[in-house]
């Protein structure tokens, strides 16, 4: 992992995962990270991959 491209760290201390090394870990973790690409943060839109398999993922995302 490197710095700034993978995380960051805040002023606080705390390390932040980048939208970047998320999205290439493949799948969330439901720990509401800051920089969530599939939805999980209170503050992000899903991110759906285009070549999802999935059929009705964008149902589950609607059922709140």
């Amino acid at each position: 992992m490197q710095e700034g491209i993978d995380y960051y760290i805040t002023a606080d201390g705390k390390y932040v995962f980048t939208e970047v090394y998320l999205k290439r870990r493949g799948q969330c973790c439901r720990l509401h990270c800051r920089h969530c690409p599939y939805g999980s943060h209170p503050n992000v839109q899903p991110h759906i991959p285009e070549n999802s398999e999935i059929i009705g993922i964008t149902n589950a995302y609607n059922k709140k």
